[in-house]
């Protein structure tokens, strides 16, 4: 599934991006618009799905983990863009780390109901 892609896309991106201030940088913020596309695409699922019921039963699980993340992460990522465009500014990867530590528990957290979902469905995460 794409969202297990994703992940470890984002990881990868994150483990990348020591190698230059510049190229880091940019690297990371690859990887908040990822985060933030991954959220738009399960927040979808949840809509078409969960809104304004559960629509299926084997789905409950995910409807109710996303209705309870959605708003942590609606909390977290406007706070891990700032760190980022921070550590742009000042032009410091290490400055990008708590963007980058978010990124990745955003992207774990994403990842698990995506493949709540997809199991749910039917699908293979």
């Amino acid at each position: 599934m794409k969202a297990l892609a994703g992940v470890g896309l984002i990881l990868m991106l994150v483990g990348c991006s020591s190698a230059t201030t510049q190229t880091g940088l940019a690297t990371s913020g690859t990887a908040l618009v990822g985060v933030g596309n991954q959220f738009v695409a399960v927040g979808a699922l949840y809509t078409t799905h969960c809104t304004p019921t559960v629509k299926l039963a084997a789905l409950a699980a995910f409807c109710a983990g996303f209705k309870s993340f959605a708003p942590q992460f609606q909390r977290a990522y406007p706070v891990a863009i700032e760190a980022w465009k921070f550590a742009v500014q000042a032009n410091d990867v290490a400055s990008a780390q708590p963007a980058l530590t978010a990124i990745v528990e955003l992207a774990t957290h994403l990842t698990g109901l995506a493949a709540q979902a997809a199991v749910a469905l039917g699908g293979t995460p």
